[in-house]
């Protein structure tokens, strides 16, 4: 949204019309639609902080995008990058961090998102017909949905950075049993990263955590 910074000390009437219009944006199928500079003063002192988290934390082109913008000048030209992020990216790389934030997100994003279930109770099929492309509709958005997220595996994977408790006590020749997902995830917090989800043959999917996550309870 043009001309709006959120800085640590917004008011709950700042943050209620910020998060409704990027609801408004979501609803027409923006998929970055905050720009980091307009909301990382609401968790972080320095920019900087807060686009290594971004960057260390989540996905280029999954989670995020960035815009370059070349200014020419008289004598050469000056290169400015934008972060655009995704609801959930803003969720975990600043709504989590600040209470009174994240207060205000889980009453508009949460309350919007069961709305949309309810509006989504799909009604019985009235004929042989209906209810064949019901189930063909249904079968369509589950293959799309596991493709997203064997690309998402495969991009995770790649990188050499995410882990999953079993993948890495299989590196380490431990018994996966020995590690703990709560403190996983409370140091996943504590350094800026999320906890990610892949896709799973076994259990359609399981979380992951970051290499540093791994390394800071239970060393290299």
């Amino acid at each position: 949204m043009a001309n709006t910074v959120l800085k640590f000390e917004v008011s709950k009437e700042q943050l209620l019309a910020y998060f409704e219009s990027v609801c408004r944006l979501v609803q027409q199928q923006e998929p970055f639609p905050i720009n980091l500079d307009e909301v990382w003063q609401l968790a972080y002192t320095e920019k900087g902080a807060a686009v290594r988290a971004l960057k260390n934390g989540f996905i280029e082109n999954v989670d995020y995008k960035t815009v370059d913008t070349i200014t020419k000048r008289e004598i050469g030209s000056t290169r400015t990058t934008e972060y655009f992020i995704n609801v959930s990216c803003l969720e975990f790389l600043i709504a989590r961090r600040h209470r009174a934030v994240f207060e205000v997100y889980r009453q508009v994003f949460h309350k919007t998102a069961e709305m949309l279930s309810r509006q989504r109770i799909p009604t019985a099929p009235q004929s042989y017909a209906e209810a064949l492309r019901q189930l063909a509709d249904e079968v369509e958005a589950k293959e799309k949905t596991q493709l997203l997220l064997a690309e998402k595996t495969e991009q995770l994977d790649e990188s050499k950075e995410w882990f999953s408790i079993k993948r890495w006590a299989k590196l380490h020749h431990k018994d996966w049993r020995s590690y703990s997902w709560r403190k996983l995830k409370a140091v996943s917090h504590e350094l800026g990263y999320a906890v990610k989800k892949i896709f799973d043959g076994n259990y359609d999917e399981v979380n992951i955590y970051h290499r540093c996550v791994f390394e800071a309870i239970y060393g290299k």
